[in-house]
């Protein structure tokens, strides 16, 4: 019984290891790229939320707070939830200045308004308002754009 062999050889031991780490390469691979996906999914559903809470606090404000801000073109550098309640109830007062723009927070909300009149009723009118939020990430914009558009009227 001299011939019996106990153990592996260098070669198979290699080839295992050549397996296992292809293995580990692909499994790495495929868990980079859902952590990527997880990671801009979760961006693009807090900037719908930021939006959807915008649009409709904006909704609830009186024809005429929407008046003031017929023609203007206001951008909201906030952080959290907390932080852009507070401005958009303050609405008609928010200023950005221009050099602040990017220290201000992690997202930027953009809101436009324009007035529509209806020809046919003078006294008609209503308003034409665009609501886009955006992931800040330092001076650019990053992935999770989210954008409504509705009418308020009266």
């Amino acid at each position: 019984m001299k011939g019996v062999k106990k153990g592996f050889t260098l070669l198979e031991v290699v080839i295992s290891m050549a397996i296992v780490v292809v293995v580990f390469a692909i499994v790495s691979s495929i868990y980079s790229s859902i952590n990527k996906n997880l990671k801009i999914y979760e961006v693009r559903k807090k900037t719908f939320n930021y939006t959807n809470t915008t649009v409709e606090m904006l909704k609830s404000k009186s024809i005429e707070d929407i008046e003031m801000l017929d023609g203007k073109d206001v951008t909201i550098y906030f952080n959290n939830y907390e932080e852009l309640t507070k401005s958009i109830e303050e609405i008609e007062n928010y200023e950005t200045k221009k050099n602040d723009i990017c220290d201000k927070g992690n997202f930027a909300l953009n809101i436009k308004i324009n007035k529509i009149i209806n020809k046919k009723e003078d006294a008609f009118y209503n308003y034409k308002v665009k609501v886009a939020t955006w992931k800040m990430k330092g001076k650019e914009f990053y992935n999770g754009k989210s954008s409504m558009t509705f009418d308020i009227g009266r």
